[in-house]
């Protein structure tokens, strides 16, 4: 589906040539996809390294809580960063046990609906452009992962609102989307 809607969007704007700048991208599409990445896809194995696994034209990796198994396998794909969204209340591997696999690692508490806050898609967009190589993304499911990046988009990226809720969902946004719907101002379709 993301393919096809990559290669509408550029037959769209080879027809139209001339019109308004295309809306901003998101960080986690701006780089060319890496060698990491490109082994990763080629190997069928996001879904091996993370739960819910959602691997970026970037190699931005998005998903669930991963283990150290997971973890360990992700650094040997060249992944040297992780950032988690889960509060220290909800477990896993320890910043400690992250670090001793030679992995750089980054807490950003998102609290459900709570943590989905300007000043959050902002750290991460920071934690983002600071990392150096593939990074790691993660919450328990991706919920928060793809809610947080569909805010990212918008507030730092300048996304339209209704691409960026897009991106989310697009990036393992689920239960959250009601409330991201309501902070971007989108409406929710009617059906009849």
């Amino acid at each position: 589906m993301r393919l096809f809607s990559s290669l509408l969007c550029l037959l769209l704007s080879t027809v139209a040539c001339a019109g308004p700048e295309p809306a901003a991208k998101p960080r986690s599409e701006l780089a060319a996809p890496t060698t990491e990445a490109l082994a990763v896809r080629a190997a069928g194995a996001p879904q091996e390294l993370l739960p819910n696994g959602i691997l970026t034209d970037s190699g931005l990796l998005l998903g669930g809580q991963p283990t150290l198994a997971q973890l360990e396998a992700a650094r040997s794909q060249g992944y040297t960063t992780v950032v988690n969204l889960r509060t220290p209340e909800e477990g896993g591997p320890s910043a400690e046990e992250v670090e001793a696999l030679g992995l750089a690692y980054h807490s950003l508490p998102v609290a459900g609906v709570q943590g989905l806050t300007e000043e959050n898609a902002r750290t991460l967009a920071e934690i983002l452009d600071q990392a150096d190589g593939p990074t790691i993304v993660h919450c328990a499911s991706g919920n928060r992962v793809g809610a947080l990046l569909a805010l990212e988009a918008w507030y730092v990226d300048g996304m339209e609102p209704a691409a960026a809720l897009e991106l989310g969902r697009e990036s393992g946004m689920a239960r959250l989307e009601p409330a991201v719907r309501q902070i971007l101002g989108v409406q929710e379709r009617a059906t009849g």
